[in-house]
């Protein structure tokens, strides 16, 4: 029993410790009115050809939505990015689904889907076979 109540009391900072044993973002902890929030973060899968981590591509993504408004030219950068990315994870899968891309990515599965649907319909992306067992073909020369 003393060995439990000797570890009352080192929770957060037992989180903190396994997070960056994990070589995860340290978690952030919102105090608020009345209650508390703690954002953890967590390491997607790994993204073979892109070089990034969660984390990079978190900050990336975090600085690319801060600028989005301030100039019409700078979202078409983004935009390339975010495809740049999408193709590159589905070049190293190309079983993978959008929830799956979603994770790696750090963002919603609408994002991934809307870029898809983009992806598509510049003749970029081919979806072959069913929705649930068929594969992405990305189309060479992009």
């Amino acid at each position: 029993q003393i060995g439990f109540i000797e570890a009352w009391g080192t929770g957060l900072q037992r989180i903190k410790n396994a997070a960056k044993e994990y070589g995860l973002a340290e978690p952030e902890f919102i105090e608020m009115p009345e209650s508390f929030r703690v954002n953890l973060y967590r390491n997607p899968l790994p993204m073979q050809g892109i070089g990034k981590t969660s984390v990079e591509i978190r900050q990336n993504t975090d600085t690319m939505s801060e600028n989005v408004g301030d100039n019409v030219g700078e979202k078409t950068v983004i935009d390339g990015d975010m495809k740049s990315i999408i193709l590159n994870i589905i070049t190293e899968n190309s079983k993978i689904s959008a929830t799956g891309i979603a994770n790696a990515m750090s963002v919603t599965p609408r994002t991934v889907e809307r870029y898809i649907k983009e992806l598509r319909e510049e003749n970029r992306l081919i979806r072959r076979g069913p929705a649930r067992g068929g594969y992405w073909e990305v189309k060479k020369g992009y």
